[in-house]
């Protein structure tokens, strides 16, 4: 009875509401249940023409056509990463128990309000997997619309708020392939939603002048946040005109002068006597494109054909379709392979919404790490970034380079060339501190970094690749070569350094590179102004976040001023370390060739100050440890060329040759020193034309003659002594003070022990121009000559 049930305690009424929602969400799965396995709908047809959506979506055939050839044109790019899901017959996605473990069933708030015939609310778990209840609810009703009354109704009675039913629907039209497979279901998701929305009532309406409404935001938000962009884009285009169904346009003030020629009649009462019952409001009248709020002119008349007035509202849709257009040309290069080179990129996933999660910069990323994942070289962006959109091809198919025009025009501040190279350089860098055996990446960082434009940003990138990814390496495998006086083996490399022995040439000579490269750039125009970095149209209207990452090239631009002679000193030391491994020099100690107060400086950050220079010029009287590592040095390189070497080995040791020189102008030594010890490096290889033409830059030529001399003699002590052909007559041609001289010649550094007489005549006819005629050693020169024309050829 009635007094019994006012007398159940709250336990038992709680138990009460809990059964009816149980009840309620039985019905529900019961329902979608029945509508899965009975034969109730017919297959809708894939096939509909632009007009037919047109017409059903009430949207302008224009509009329709432009969703139309963006989502053709780019959709083969994204038909790999989509699954259907949907299942008929008895395969039912969610078994009864699964199901109702999505809800909050035993809510212990009870409404007193509410009328015994109404569903109690009931709602979904934070933690429920919505992408599963979305399918199970709705996978079918975007299939077919002929469970749709059925569906609706069961969905009205469950008690589930219309919002989370509304969420559970995007998250099957997003995660499907719905948008992109099957155009019937455009209309089929557009009536859906306008059915669902409807059951929300009041919340889902909006005034022309109301800033933001937030059932609709919700939405929105979701729409960004899809990575499934074409479904997004699509529904985005499908919901604002859903949208224009809930414009609510105040009613025109009534005539006076009717209201009181007219007098409506008293209100009648029913038959038992009272107040006749309050009619149920009307709902508010559907807006298509006129569907305007009354405008007022400056006479505060009505304007009954005024201009079409601006709803804030719907702006918000209107601006979230050109944005996810973008996103979506964007989306789509970064799925574009490389068909020549059989290359794939990397999937990344994108949404509108971690576009503006992670700063304007990420653009330029994304589309650097795409053309890292296809191998291209600064020579191929400064290819795309020169093309121009051919004009009549707005319909044609893109390639990667038509592609990439489109994206640039979209997003041209992005996709400048010098922000393309510092990002491709960042890159390969981060690709290589996740796997250091990739050493290449080194060398294709270097390149793109080197064809940077702009000096001040070449500085500030520079600046950030040392610090973070070469300063601790770099200090680590110094300090282990000043230890142990040579390059360090592999397994105590790869422990301090984290790189493995063989490649430690590379990564110096990197190291060494981004040095040069902070110099060169401090030598650029000083008339260079500091990049403008204006802001993308995408990010208008976006939320401000102070947090959100900063662009590398913003961060670049940022950096503070280095200190050229600590810049300097690291340069030097790098080209030390270069030479002691690459050469595989010994008994070399890097830090001790500098001056305590250099060595101060080191492995700081290359901004700090430098209170001392790094020394003064090397006394004459003695050789100093940078003149030993020089020479040293000088002849590693030397001996470094092969009998023949082409033009590339030649480049190579002659650009050592100068970096040795350079060494040797920061150090104060005598760079004729070294010169004079390569001439006669290449004369004891028998590179005597190359030695020539290093000859020519040394400026004493009496003290280089003499060391060529002993080089000549050598040749000839080899030629007398120890060539059979001439062993005969050697003792009658040789007067006895020559004879004593060539016997007292050591021959161990000489490695080319014969080469051709003709070459040591010449030599020998050099070093007598050298010497002046009053030289102790001309005369010694002269005779040497006539011993050796006087031979006969060897038989």
């Amino acid at each position: 009875s009635q007094d019994e049930e006012v007398s159940c305690d709250f336990d038992a009424e709680l138990l009460h509401r809990t059964c009816r929602r149980l009840q309620q969400l039985c019905h529900l799965h019961k329902a979608v249940d029945k509508s899965q396995v009975d034969d109730i709908y017919e297959p809708a047809s894939e096939e509909i023409s632009p007009e037919e959506l047109a017409d059903e979506l009430a949207m302008p055939p224009k509009k329709v056509s432009r969703v139309l050839t963006h989502v053709s044109r780019y959709l083969p790019l994204w038909a790999s990463g989509f699954s259907k899901r949907v299942t008929f017959g008895d395969e039912n996605p969610i078994v009864l128990p699964a199901f109702l473990g999505c809800f909050e069933i035993g809510n212990c708030h009870m409404a007193r309000d509410r009328s015994d015939d109404a569903p109690l609310p009931v709602t979904i778990k934070a933690d429920a997997d919505f992408r599963q209840l979305g399918n199970f609810l709705f996978s079918r009703a975007l299939a077919s619309g002929g469970c749709h009354p059925l569906l609706l109704e069961a969905l009205k009675k469950s008690g589930i708020a219309p919002s989370s039913l509304v969420q559970c629907l995007f998250h099957e039209w997003l995660s499907s392939s719905w948008a992109t497979t099957n155009r019937r279901s455009w209309c089929l998701f557009g009536s859906l939603l306008k059915s669902l929305v409807e059951l929300a009532g009041e919340e889902a309406y909006f005034t022309a002048s109301l800033t933001m409404s937030p059932w609709w935001r919700s939405i929105r938000t979701v729409l960004a946040g899809s990575a499934n962009v074409p479904a997004a884009y699509i529904g985005t285009a499908i919901v604002s005109y859903v949208a224009r169904s809930f414009l609510r346009r105040p009613s025109p003030p009534k005539d006076s002068t009717t209201d009181e020629a007219v007098e409506s009649p008293p209100p009648a009462e029913d038959e038992e006597g009272g107040k006749p019952p309050t009619p149920p409001p009307q709902a508010p009248p559907s807006g298509g494109d006129h569907d305007d709020p009354v405008i007022i002119n400056d006479d505060g008349e009505i304007e009954e054909e005024s201009w079409e007035p601006v709803v804030i509202e719907l702006d918000h849709w209107e601006a979230l379709l050109g944005k996810l257009e973008d996103v979506l040309v964007l989306a789509s290069l970064l799925r574009r392979r490389c068909e020549k080179r059989q290359l794939c990129p990397e999937s990344r996933e994108v949404s509108l919404s971690s576009l503006f999660a992670r700063g304007q910069g990420i653009i330029t990323e994304l589309v650097s790490a795409w053309a890292c994942d296809l191998e291209m070289t600064p020579e191929d962006l400064q290819r795309l970034t020169k093309l121009t959109f051919p004009n009549g091809l707005e319909a044609q198919e893109d390639g990667i380079d038509l592609h990439f025009v489109r994206v640039r025009r979209r997003f041209a501040r992005s996709l400048e060339l010098d922000s393309l190279l510092v990002n491709c350089a960042s890159e390969q860098l981060v690709r290589w501190d996740r796997d250091r055996d990739q050493i290449d990446q080194l060398a294709k960082a270097s390149a793109f970094l080197s064809a940077v434009s702009s000096s001040i940003l070449k500085n500030g990138v520079g600046l950030i690749i040392w610090k973070t990814f070469l300063q601790k390496r770099f200090e680590a495998l110094v300090l282990l070569m000043e230890k142990m006086g040579k390059t360090p083996k592999d397994r105590i490399c790869r422990r301090d350094v984290e790189i493995s022995d063989i490649h430690l040439e590379p990564f110096v000579r990197f190291c060494t590179e981004v040095l040069d490269a902070i110099v060169d750039a401090s030598l650029g125009p000083e008339a260079e102004t500091l990049p403008v970095l204006p802001q993308e149209p995408l990010w208008d209207g976006a939320p401000q976040d102070p947090s959100r990452p900063q662009s590398l090239v913003a961060h670049a631009l940022g950096q503070r001023p280095p200190n050229m002679a600590s810049v300097r000193h690291h340069q030097l030391l790098a080209t030390v370390v270069q030479v002691v491994v690459l050469f595989g020099m010994r008994s070399v100690r890097p830090l001790s060739l500098f001056t305590p107060t250099v060595r101060k400086a080191f492995f700081q950050d290359l901004h700090s100050p430098l209170l001392a220079p790094s020394a003064g010029p090397a006394s004459s009287l003695t050789s100093s440890p940078q003149q030993s590592f020089l020479l040293r040095a000088a002849s590693a390189v030397m001996q470094s060329l092969p009998d023949n070497p082409d033009a590339s080995v030649l480049g190579t040791t002659f650009g050592w040759m100068n970096r040795l020189l350079d060494l040797a102008c920061s150090w104060g030594e005598d760079r004729d020193l070294v010169r004079r010890h390569c001439v006669c490096e290449l004369y004891s290889a028998g590179h005597d034309i190359l030695a020539q033409e290093v000859s020519l830059a040394v400026k004493d030529k009496a003290l280089l003659a003499s060391c060529l001399l002993v080089i000549a003699g050598q040749r000839m002590h080899h030629l007398l002594f120890m060539n059979d052909g001439h062993r005969p007559n050697q003792m009658a041609l040789l007067p006895p003070h020559i004879s004593t001289w060539l016997l007292s010649l050591d021959l161990s550094n000489l490695r080319c022990l014969n080469p051709p007489t003709l070459q040591t005549l010449n030599l020998l006819q050099i070093i007598i121009g050298m010497l002046p005629e009053d030289h102790s050693e001309h005369r010694l020169a002269l005779s040497l000559l006539d011993v050796l024309e006087s031979l006969p050829e060897p038989s």
